[in-house]
């Protein structure tokens, strides 16, 4: 049985689901939902101004969201918003260490820091746009070097 949860004013674009079962749901209405378990929309975060379209959470609640209006922002209940860059995002992934993954309109996966918002590198991927992303963890440690990345491309490719 499927039932519906609605508070947003816009299409829903992204969803993630933190490890506490709190849902995070982001919209073309430029905003962030978090959910209780039950479907009761208990935060509304107002932190873009437009449409949000990728969004991931980390095991320590460090929610990180890209929008059309060029921010990438983390954000977490304990400290606000944590940091904010001007880039362009299409898609984002975590891992559970906290590493940031984003693709962008270009053929690059950019690796951020989630405590410090800096970039850590930029990894070549492909040869167009990056819509999509996925990790593979390839060993015990969590680190952004032990990550096969995974992107999927305007161009209708997969690049590793």
């Amino acid at each position: 049985m499927s039932r519906k949860w609605g508070d947003h004013d816009d299409f829903v674009t992204a969803l993630a689901i933190g490890q506490d079962g709190l849902v995070y749901s982001a919209g073309w209405d430029s905003t962030i939902k978090i959910w209780g378990p039950t479907g009761i929309a208990l935060t509304t975060l107002n932190h873009h101004n437009d449409s949000v379209f990728s969004l991931a959470v980390s095991p320590a609640g460090v929610v990180c969201a890209g929008s059309e209006d060029g921010f990438l922002k983390a954000w977490s209940e304990s400290d606000g918003v944590k940091w904010t860059n001007q880039c362009e995002v299409t898609c984002i992934v975590m891992t559970h260490a906290g590493t940031v993954f984003t693709g962008s309109d270009e053929p690059v996966v950019r690796v951020w820091s989630e405590a410090s918002g800096d970039i850590i590198k930029a990894l070549p991927l492909g040869n167009g746009a990056i819509d999509s992303l996925n990790l593979l963890i390839t060993s015990g440690s969590e680190s952004a070097e032990a990550a096969k990345v995974y992107g999927g491309s305007a161009s209708g490719y997969i690049a590793v």
